[in-house]
């Protein structure tokens, strides 16, 4: 293994902290964190919200600056090998367009002052966001599976 084996490594290994670290906060502040707002007292919901929100916006914008950087380092790394094929590019691309759309959603949402229309809050909603996050990871398996093929 050559020391620029062990610095992609590292790169893909950093990528997929993020992309789970999001995903999973993604999943708990849906899951967890929204029922339980809405159980909490009526004078206290903005406090907390706005607490919790915060912190969570942090995290989110950290992982958004690991996946672009990371990302972008491992698309090159995939897309000068001679050996991919149209397959794996095309889902290379929608993964992409995915994680634009993503990060899109996450700015809408820390932005959001005006309420939007209801077109605008189906495809900018934290369900979205996760489901998402969830073709993603999907996405990212299948391109793993169509570059190990090309190894064959």
């Amino acid at each position: 293994m050559s020391f620029v084996d062990i610095i992609l490594s590292i790169i893909r290994w950093t990528h997929a902290v993020a992309a789970a670290v999001w995903v999973g906060g993604n999943l708990w502040y849906f899951l967890v964190l929204n029922p339980t707002l809405k159980k909490a007292p009526e004078q206290e919901r903005p406090k907390l919200s706005s607490a919790l929100s915060g912190a969570f916006r942090e995290l989110t914008e950290v992982c958004i600056i690991v996946l672009a950087i990371s990302g972008g380092v491992l698309t090159f790394d995939r897309l000068t090998n001679s050996k991919v094929g149209a397959a794996y590019i095309t889902v290379l691309v929608v993964k992409i367009l995915l994680a634009l759309w993503m990060f899109y959603v996450a700015y809408a949402l820390s932005k959001r002052e005006v309420r939007p229309t209801r077109w605008a809050r189906i495809f900018t909603s934290p369900a979205t966001l996760l489901a998402l996050g969830f073709v993603a990871l999907a996405l990212a398996s299948a391109l793993k599976v169509l570059f190990e093929a090309t190894l064959t």
